[in-house]
């Protein structure tokens, strides 16, 4: 639908009696501008239709930040971010239900206490990208932001390649 071969085009305008090298030539030359907008408009259209590959679902935002990122050995994935309980530590002006922290030695259930960060208030999932791939961070969140879906969080986190060891003889 848009290959359009310009050459065809003036050939089939141009009255026969026309058509000497010259003034196709100079025609062709006219056309010039024509096919390079056309070119470009061919570029965007393949990157548009690119992008509409993907959307927010895990297994296409994956292959997406592959493409980019890690096109040979597709290392990137993406987890769900796990729930932490969150466990608040109030004065006792606040008449807040107690809660008491020991020492490891006592041996009672361990309380964690998390950062925003880490409680994952705001994070819905993971991106899980290796070290030895890089990246622009403001980038990565551009690219994400753009297919997640609203009101989700994410963070990165980056996991160690695997080296496979050689055994020794």
């Amino acid at each position: 639908m848009f290959n359009i071969d310009f050459k065809d085009i003036a050939l089939k305008w141009l009255e026969p009696d026309l058509r000497l090298p010259a003034i196709l030539d100079f025609i062709y030359s006219l056309m010039k501008p024509i096919k390079t907008t056309n070119n470009s408009f061919q570029q965007f259209r393949d990157q548009v239709n690119y992008k509409l590959l993907f959307n927010g679902q895990v297994m296409y935002l994956e292959r997406y930040l592959n493409d980019v990122y890690d096109p040979i050995k597709r290392r990137i994935f993406i987890s769900d971010a796990v729930r932490k309980p969150i466990n608040y530590v109030y004065n006792k002006l606040e008449d807040k239900p107690k809660m008491y922290l020991y020492n490891q030695s006592e041996e009672q259930t361990p309380i964690y206490l998390y950062n925003r960060l880490e409680s994952n208030g705001t994070i819905s999932f993971w991106v899980n990208i290796p070290e030895d791939v890089t990246y622009n961070t403001i980038v990565i969140t551009a690219q994400i932001n753009i297919y997640k879906m609203a009101g989700k969080g994410f963070g990165f986190k980056t996991i160690p390649t695997l080296t496979p060891s050689i055994p020794e003889l």
